[in-house]
């Protein structure tokens, strides 16, 4: 299967980046300019820049992409040629500033395909991350969180998806958090126009994306926002969150993997702001949700865990227990007091469900003939 790219060089904005590439590169660009306009002085004048500026970026190798891009689009030099010899790239070009730059290097490798990396990314920042523009357009991309082995997960995936690039930590009111270089952001709202907490929404890519990666992006946003509770007779996840529509689209990615939740329920915080959730609670679905997404999260995962190994009285969904007792009687036929013990449920509770599937002409007695002390077992109907 073919992987499908996220960013390619040409979608950045072309005016923002500043691109470090090889040196021998660099010296292929110098005969093309000089082949075209026979000298510096000349290129300069033609694009409109000082000398000085022509210089300082062929003795750095490091151009606006501006000027690269057009360059492959008026000399034999080809797109991929050039996303094959970026070194690194930086944000905030300033024409003024000679060719100056604000932001710390990154190095991806172009084009930046969808992978399990960039999933966890993403679902980081619509979950405890911040990606802000104040007014004067500088941008912040943070992920804020108490577990380490979280910070220390991003951090890689971040160096996997975006290349070797320094990225800062610190603390912010006991909170640890990792900061993240500029570029990245602006690569990240590229294909995202928002991630605020209230207005965010799944991307469409994520949404239509294979099982394998939506696995990453659900895990991450559990990781970030759920809560596991064991504490007997509780026993479920809780997802809440302040934006409803994302949670919806959230519980319509969880029924992608067979993973049913409760109703979504609102309520107001004890500072006054409303929040939404919903619950996974019964057996099946937690160990659905085990298995097929889990946690990263250590003390979420134990207690999820716990939970598995400790199940109380199990508890079914909205007419499992017609489902569990109509699958046992396609293997064989079975009594109420027999069926009783093997869904965990008493035989008056068998008993009703029995009749709910015998008015629908799904199961019947197998036998009319009744024998003192005896009972009769139910059989599949037809």
């Amino acid at each position: 299967m073919l992987m499908e790219i996220f960013v390619s060089l040409e979608d950045l904005p072309l005016e923002k980046f500043f691109v470090v590439v090889t040196p021998s590169f660099n010296e292929k660009l110098l005969g093309l300019i000089l082949k075209e306009y026979n000298s510096l002085s000349k290129a300069s004048n033609c694009w409109g820049f000082s000398l000085t500026s022509l210089y300082t970026w062929k003795k750095k190798s490091q151009y606006p992409l501006f000027l690269l891009v057009f360059l492959t689009k008026t000399s034999p030099l080809e797109i991929k040629e050039l996303e094959q010899n970026i070194l690194a790239l930086k944000s905030g070009f300033n024409f003024d500033s000679n060719g100056g730059g604000t932001s710390a290097l990154i190095s991806p490798s172009f084009p930046i395909y969808y992978s399990k990396e960039l999933f966890r990314i993403l679902a980081h920042v619509f979950g405890d991350g911040c990606l802000s523009v104040d007014k004067y357009g500088y941008m912040n991309l943070s992920y804020y969180n108490q577990e380490k082995v979280l910070l220390v997960s991003f951090k890689s995936d971040i160096q996997k998806v975006f290349g070797p690039t320094q990225l800062r930590s610190g603390i912010n009111k006991s909170t640890p958090f990792v900061r993240v270089p500029t570029p990245i952001a602006i690569i990240l709202l590229l294909k995202i126009s928002t991630f605020s907490s209230l207005s965010s929404q799944v991307p469409s890519f994520v949404l239509n994306s294979p099982l394998h990666l939506k696995k990453e992006f659900l895990m991450a946003i559990f990781d970030d926002e759920a809560h596991v509770a064991f504490s007997p007779p509780h026993r479920k996840i809780e997802l809440t969150l302040a934006n409803c529509f994302f949670l919806e689209q959230i519980k319509g990615m969880l029924l992608d993997f067979d993973i049913r939740t409760s109703k979504i329920y609102s309520m107001i915080t004890s500072k006054g702001f409303k929040k939404y959730a919903f619950y996974i609670t019964t057996n099946k679905y937690l160990n659905l949700f085990s298995e097929k997404i889990g946690f990263t999260h250590p003390l979420k995962k134990k207690s999820l865990q716990n939970i598995l190994l400790h199940p109380g009285r199990i508890h079914y969904a909205h007419g499992e227990t017609q489902e569990i007792i109509l699958n046992l009687l396609k293997e064989k036929d079975l009594t109420v007091a027999e069926i009783a013990p093997l869904v965990c449920r008493k035989e008056v509770t068998v008993r009703f469900a029995i009749s709910k599937l015998n008015s629908k002409h799904l199961v019947r007695l197998k036998s009319k003939t009744f024998k003192k002390g005896n009972r009769i077992p139910w059989t599949i109907n037809g």
